[in-house]
């Protein structure tokens, strides 16, 4: 286990990064995934909702650095909504700097939840979710742009549920 750190660093990378954070473009999208009637997994539209992410996911990937092995996965549940995994890896890295990310490092992972429900009426109830967890989902969304280290990103299906998530569901 990694010792927790003590004191703060790569603040003028984050400095850097947050320069970048581009508000008026995850607000334009924010509007469009909110527009979905409801993104409750087990309805067409939060299908849809599904699939304008991993849409946006791509498009996202095609302007990426080129010094990016970007994947985008969508995990396929038993229901009509996808999850959808993100990995990013470093093209530049050579296999000894990968050993040593492994032996020295650990994975992190990112998520989001890209469901929403309206418990009233999950079906059909309006249920556009900006705050849950609409802004977490496209916070991560705009972040593929200029993530500085290779993170796994994953925008799974549902937080709401009383079952728990499927297991399958790693990233890889």
């Amino acid at each position: 286990m990694l010792p927790i750190p003590t004191k703060l660093q790569h603040q003028k990378t984050l400095h850097k990064l947050i320069k970048q954070v581009n508000v008026p473009n995850i607000e334009q999208n924010l509007i469009k995934l909110t527009s979905f009637h409801t993104r409750f997994y087990r309805t067409s539209s939060g299908a849809a909702a599904s699939e304008w992410i991993q849409s946006m996911l791509e498009e996202y990937k095609s302007t990426a650095s080129k010094g990016w092995n970007i994947t985008i996965t969508p995990f396929k549940h038993d229901w009509v909504q996808n999850s959808i995994v993100v990995r990013l890896e470093d093209k530049n890295a050579t296999k000894e700097k990968e050993e040593m990310k492994k032996e020295k490092t650990a994975v992190m992972i990112l998520g989001a939840h890209l469901d929403s429900v309206n418990w009233l009426n999950p079906w059909w109830g309006r249920s556009p979710g900006a705050d849950d967890d609409g802004s977490g989902t496209l916070s991560l969304l705009h972040f593929l742009h200029f993530l500085p280290i290779p993170i796994p990103i994953h925008h799974s299906y549902s937080q709401h549920l009383t079952i728990p998530p499927s297991n399958k569901s790693k990233a890889p």
